[in-house]
């Protein structure tokens, strides 16, 4: 039997590549298309289960584009459906400035202990754990979001940066 790819699959997988890959006009499709964006894209993810259904309604979804309160950034922010997996995502954020040369992918993810965290995919796909408060309302992780990402550039070079100083102990 063929495993479905569900929600979470989307939100870890799917969505952050195509978000790096082409992002202003991924930006610009679920900008458009919202909801039905999500149902395509899974669909298709799922063309080989003869019965896939998508398991959600088109209003358990909402789409928000948001310019960054004190920065030269954009976010596009998704909420998703609320669900008791961990990982889940109550929240995803794209977020890219003015001329797209810097974008970051963010996610708002359930923790095992059933609250909330901060993580994000780099364009490797490296999946990122981030040691901030998670706001226990949603409406308010935008500022957090902006402000991680005004950080960008030292969790981007950390790994030349710990190689540089690895290199310098031997």
């Amino acid at each position: 039997m063929k495993e479905t790819k569900n929600l979470r699959y989307f939100e870890h997988n799917l969505l952050p590549r195509m978000f790096y890959e082409n992002g202003e006009y991924i930006f610009n499709a679920i900008k458009e298309q919202k909801t039905d964006f999500i149902i395509n894209a899974l669909s298709i993810a799922n063309s080989s289960i003869s019965n896939y259904k998508f398991p959600y309604s088109s209003d358990a979804f909402s789409f928000s584009h948001i310019h960054c309160f004190d920065s030269e950034c954009d976010m596009l922010w998704i909420q998703m459906p609320e669900r008791d997996e961990i990982t889940s995502c109550r929240s995803v954020y794209m977020v890219w400035d003015k001329d797209w040369k810097n974008q970051f992918y963010y996610t708002v993810e359930r923790s095992t202990d059933g609250f909330y965290a901060f993580c994000g995919w780099t364009a490797d796909h490296s999946w990122l754990m981030f040691n901030n408060e998670v706001p226990v309302d949603s409406m308010f992780e935008s500022r957090d979001i902006e402000q991680l990402f005004t950080e960008l550039d030292t969790y981007r070079n950390l790994p030349q940066e710990l190689n540089k100083q690895y290199k310098n102990i031997s």
